[in-house]
Order: C-alpha cells, then sequence, then structure tokens
C-alpha cells in the first residue's frame, strides 16, 4: 500500500517527510506480503497485513485525522519510516460527557492528546528474493480497545471483553506492539510469505485498583502464486491464528464469563482472474475453527466472489 492519503515531500538525499489527513497507519510503511493488494489479493484483512500495521487508537475503518512522519533510506537495500498519528486531531477539545463517566469524545481530542500512534518500519532486502519488514508501535487508546479492525476486543462494551476482559470501556490503555514479515520468492512466479505480531496492553487508568494488563498474540504462513494458469492472474493459500488472548493479569481477566477458551485458526484460498486491464474477479473461501478463540462458536465458513474495477 502507498501514500494513498499521505504527501510526501524529498527533502534530501536519503531523506523523505510525509504528512497527510484521514490516513491509515498502513499507508506508511510497504506491506512485505504479497497478499496486500488494494482489493486484488486476499479476501481477508487477516491475510492482507500484520495487524501491528493496524494498530491506531482508533476504532475499526476511522483512522487518523491526522498523521507525519520520515522515510530514511539508509542503503538501497535498507530503509527506516516512523509516523506519529492522532485519532481526534480535528477536534480541538473535548466534548461534554453524554452521561457521567461516559466522555462526549471517548477517542480524545487535540493534536497531542487523546488515542493516537507512534508507528514505525525498518525494512531490509537482504537478498534478491527475501524481503523483511520488522514493526514496533506504541499507542494510547483513551477507552479500552485494541484499534485494528480485527477483532472483537477492539471495540468492545460493558458486556464484552474489550482490549482486556474484565476491565471498563472506558479505561484507557497503552500498548507496545511488536510484529515481522517475512516474503521470500522462490522463484518469480511462488513466494512463502509470513508474520508474526504480538501486542502487550496495560491500563492507563489514574486509579491504582485497576492495574491491569493482558497480552494478544497472532501469525500468519500463506504461499501465494504470480500467473498461475494464465498471465495476470494470482492465487494464495492462507494458514493462521488470528489476534489471541495469551496472558492477563491484575484486573484483566482471560476471557469473559461462559467464554471456552480454544486457539483460533483461519483457514483461506482465493484466485484472482484478471478480466482485462480494469476488471478482476476474484472467488475465494474462509474458514474459521473456534472463531474469536471461543469454542461455543462453532466453525464458520465463508465463499465470497469479489470484483475490483480499477481505473
Amino acid at each position: 500500500k502507498g501514500f494513498t492519503e499521505l504527501t510526501h515531500y524529498p527533502v534530501a538525499n536519503k531523506l523523505t517527510l510525509f504528512a497527510g489527513t484521514g490516513a491509515e497507519v498502513s499507508d506508511a510503511f510497504p506491506a512485505v506480503t504479497p497478499f496486500s493488494g488494494e482489493g486484488q489479493e486476499s479476501i481477508s484483512r487477516f491475510a492482507n497485513l500484520n495487524p501491528v500495521l493496524r494498530v491506531s487508537g482508533g476504532t475499526s475503518g476511522s483512522g487518523l485525522a491526522s498523521a507525519a512522519g520520515f522515510i530514511y533510506s539508509i542503503s538501497p537495500q535498507l530503509d527506516l519510516r516512523a509516523l506519529y498519528g492522532n485519532v481526534n486531531a480535528n477536534l480541538p477539545q473535548r466534548a461534554a460527557d453524554i452521561d457521567p463517566g461516559v466522555s462526549g469524545t471517548p477517542l480524545g481530542s487535540g493534536v497531542f492528546s487523546g488515542s493516537a500512534v507512534i508507528s514505525t518500519q525498518l525494512t531490509f532486502k537482504p537478498t534478491k528474493s527475501i524481503d523483511i519488514g520488522l514493526n514496533y508501535a506504541n499507542s494510547y487508546h483513551e477507552i479500552n480497545i485494541l484499534g485494528t479492525g480485527l477483532t472483537s476486543s477492539d471495540i468492545g462494551s460493558s458486556f464484552s471483553s474489550g482490549a482486556m476482559a474484565g476491565v471498563r470501556l472506558g479505561t484507557p490503555v497503552k500498548l507496545n506492539s511488536f510484529g515481522g514479515t517475512v516474503n521470500f520468492r522462490f522463484s518469480p512466479k511462488v513466494a512463502l510469505a509470513g508474520y508474526g505480531a504480538a501486542m502487550f496492553v496495560d491500563d492507563s487508568s489514574p486509579d491504582p485498583a485497576v492495574n491491569a494488563s493482558t497480552t494478544f498474540t497472532s501469525w500468519m504462513v500463506g504461499l501465494h502464486f504470480n500467473d498461475l494458469i494464465k498471465q495476470g492472474n494470482n492465487a494464495g493459500l492462507i494458514f493462521g491464528q488470528p489476534l489471541y488472548r495469551t496472558s492477563a493479569s491484575g484486573s484483566a481477566t482471560l476471557a469473559d464469563a461462559g467464554v471456552s477458551r480454544a486457539m483460533p485458526y483461519h483457514v483461506e484460498g482465493y484466485y484472482r482472474f484478471r478480466v482485462n486491464d480494469n476488471v478482476s474477479i476474484t472467488p475465494g473461501a474462509i474458514v474459521l475453527f473456534n472463531p474469536e478463540g471461543n469454542s461455543n462458536n462453532q466453525t464458520t465458513a465463508v465463499g465470497v466472489l469479489r470484483t475490483t474495477f480499477t481505473f
């Protein structure tokens, strides 16, 4: 994904600055994985990007109100990128509470207050056939959410887990998120790619009685095929573990009452057929085992037929 919402400004031989509004964190960084493709590759958000690239502090789809950062090209094989983004920079001040203790601006306000993220990526190519991306994100979320758009923990409610089960939705949290993505091309037509991610969540509440923390992990591995059967047609086979709560301490709990914890798994396959330069059709299927990490949830299979128009 490129700078779809960010404008960049070369200021030196090796240094480029960028800034913009209405952006996603992932707009600033190379995806590395071949399954990312703006409606042209994987049919799920899970396979599309490392979840660390999605951490913003906002709810799913809200993105960043403003973002700025830099790209430093250390060498043709190595570059470092960093971004600071704020979810509600366009709101100058907090709104009055809707109800006592319920903020009218639950994600905060202002450029340097409220929900925000500092995200970095080191991208390097040790050989012509290997691409590697290493990510770190430090984020503050005004409410108890992950801010990735990938699980129910992103939003939460007074009756569901949020980023930390057992902790109120209105509790602010801090995240330290680490991720790595690798793409190894066996040949011009076949690649093995995957990622791993870990998110460490701590409460940021002024109430000393809360003292909560929890950890989420996720991983994915898949095979990607270029020009399969016909030139311009791509396909993917993907397997992995969606975000899953692996530990909890203090006021946080591993799961809400009634949840039967079990490792979730995601299986996906798709084939993109290029009709012409402007139209592609992608049939695919997804199977989810223990959705949301709960064995009480039935195994779910979803068929997809996507049509993408490019102009």
